[in-house]
């Protein structure tokens, strides 16, 4: 799916807003320019107290998109974003916004709230902390509270044939974890959103345990089992070690998510076992060392892992 597609698929106070210059250079920008007037309101309601949904860009291309596109195009941390807003309406009491991020239709983590201003138009930047994978994207909720004296409204959209996406909205918003379609769908919409990306450069960090000593003579394959403290790939390879040969172990390659155990097992060569079991039967010394890794989504290596596990008697 293209990175301008559509993938359907308690407030904080104003002082929290940060200096647009107080964050490092990201390294990818997604969503919006932000150079589209902010014209047009989100989460309208015509009624007395409060109306939140979640807002989410579709198809938006240059040169009205940002720089990265709408989608992340790497494994990283959202550190930054920041919201074009208007001249809200009379009716309108209240307005605060949080960023979460999406895959397709489905919520994923989210900021806190913060409030915007009413009468003050202009360009507000937060701070975030959240995690975002390769092809995910973020959105807004957004909260309205209402007089019902008129129309409230969040004025954080830009409308026009040639200025717009495609915007989708969820009323009630999507919630961690929750998939539905959305609500409502524009084809003339802009949402002035714009979140800033560093890309992930932490090498994982793994647990690896293992029983020892092992039969593994008997049972063909050298067992261990590993964590991670975020999504990963495990490989593990390593040598049998007899008195005058050594011979190559290696598990298949598994799939892991954050905190999740897994266990590697390294299948011993019928050969390999043969010349084990004759050198451990004159009783010398057999034993299997095993190395772990393990690859992260941004393609981050952890240190090696070693394990070095003698056959049972």
């Amino acid at each position: 799916m293209g990175k301008n597609r559509l993938r359907l698929l308690a407030p904080v106070a104003l002082a929290a807003m940060l200096l647009l210059s107080a964050s490092p250079a990201p390294a990818a920008t997604i969503g919006s320019d932000l150079l589209g007037t902010a014209d047009t309101g989100a989460c309208a309601t015509p009624a007395f107290g409060e109306r939140t949904c979640t807002v989410v860009q579709g198809s938006l291309g240059p040169p009205f998109a940002a720089s990265g596109g709408l989608v992340a195009p790497s494994a990283g941390t959202v550190t930054r974003w920041r919201v074009r807003t208007g001249m809200a309406s009379p009716a309108t009491t209240g307005i605060a916004v949080r960023l979460r991020v999406l895959e397709g239709s489905q919520g994923g983590p989210r900021t806190p709230f913060f409030e915007l201003p009413l009468t003050e138009p202009g360009v507000y930047a937060f701070p975030a902390e959240l995690p975002i994978e390769p092809e995910q994207q973020v959105g807004l909720d957004v909260r309205v509270t209402g007089s019902g004296l008129g129309e409230a409204s969040a004025p954080i959209l830009h409308t026009g044939p040639n200025g717009g996406g495609i915007t989708a909205e969820w009323d009630p918003p999507l919630a961690p974890g929750s998939s539905r379609g959305p609500d409502f769908v524009d084809p003339r919409r802009q949402l002035l959103l714009a979140a800033d990306v560093i890309g992930d450069t932490k090498p994982p960090r793994t647990k690896l345990t293992f029983l020892n000593p092992q039969d593994f003579i008997a049972g063909k394959v050298v067992v261990v089992k590993v964590r991670a403290n975020e999504p990963v790939s495990f490989f593990a390879s390593g040598q049998l070690e007899l008195p005058n040969a050594t011979w190559g172990i290696y598990s298949k390659r598994a799939q892991a998510a954050k905190g999740q155990k897994v266990t590697l097992r390294l299948r011993i060569p019928a050969k390999a076992r043969q010349a084990a079991a004759e050198a451990f039967a004159k009783g010398r010394k057999v034993i299997a060392k095993v190395t772990v890794s393990a690859t992260d989504r941004a393609g981050n290596e952890s240190g090696a892992t070693v394990a070095s596990v003698r056959q049972k008697r």
